[in-house]
């Protein structure tokens, strides 16, 4: 499965090449997609909010960041400052503070980051400000994986 993938993009090479190596392999296409933002209200429900138009400092700890903060220029957010963590960062104390004081410095509100993220920290920690949090998933190009799990799925014995 190639990942974060862009629809524009020919990846007929790379499929060549990795089936070169090992023929017969299916190769899927996956992009990287911003499915929604949510925030959680003060009775600790999560709601889904609209990302267009908002004015944030975005973070994320992932091994691609700059995916996820063109995902969400994409979809309309006008990122003042975004902050690079590595791949599975639990956020510290002083990491929080840092966030917090560079946007009384920028004078930001709010702050979005990613599902995978927000688990590695207290959203408490950041108040006062809002914190989004976006849920990314990957949408696959065309329905062939979906066929492949089909069949190796009615060949598993009942």
């Amino acid at each position: 499965i190639l990942t974060r993938t862009h629809p524009d993009n020919s990846y007929q090479s790379l499929i060549s090449r990795v089936q070169h190596l090992k023929p017969g392999i299916p190769c899927f296409l996956a992009m990287q997609v911003l499915q929604s933002a949510s925030e959680r209200t003060a009775q600790g429900e999560l709601t889904t909010v609209p990302l267009a138009g908002c004015r944030a400092l975005a973070f994320a700890g992932l091994a691609n960041p700059k995916q996820f903060f063109n995902s969400l220029r994409d979809s309309q957010v006008e990122l003042v400052e975004t902050l690079y963590f590595p791949d599975h960062h639990r956020y510290t104390s002083r990491d929080l503070t840092a966030i917090r004081d560079r946007c009384r410095d920028l004078q930001i509100k709010t702050v979005i980051t990613t599902e995978k993220d927000i688990e590695n920290f207290l959203v408490s920690s950041l108040v006062p400000l809002r914190v989004l949090t976006a849920k990314v998933t990957f949408e696959f190009k065309g329905n062939g994986l979906q066929r492949l799990l089909a069949q190796v799925m009615a060949e598993v014995p009942q």
